[in-house]
């Protein structure tokens, strides 16, 4: 083979060699990037996940003091407030 033709071939082929190498260095790279906004996102869903249970709890919280402030003191459903046989009104 000619000397010039041998030498350009092997600069052809280690530029291949040089871009295959540059190549997998980025696809590690890409890889890693990946990983990590996986991460990221796996973190973020977990912290939204807490804040709903969050307000779930909250609410469910504030339905129940609900219910028993409407429930506070009555001890049938015959009286009301607003009837003359309650406590708290005077004849």
């Amino acid at each position: 083979m000619d000397p010039n033709v041998r030498s350009l071939f092997d600069e052809v082929l280690k530029r291949i060699d040089d871009l295959r190498a540059d190549s997998s260095g980025r696809w590690e790279r890409w890889e890693r990037r990946f990983e990590e906004a996986t991460s990221e996102l796996q973190e973020r869903d977990e912290a939204v996940d807490r804040r709903i249970k969050s307000l779930e709890e909250f609410a469910s919280a504030q339905y129940t003091a609900a219910i028993v402030a409407d429930n506070w003191g009555a001890t049938s459903t015959s009286e009301s407030p607003t009837s003359s046989s309650g406590w708290w009104i005077s004849s």
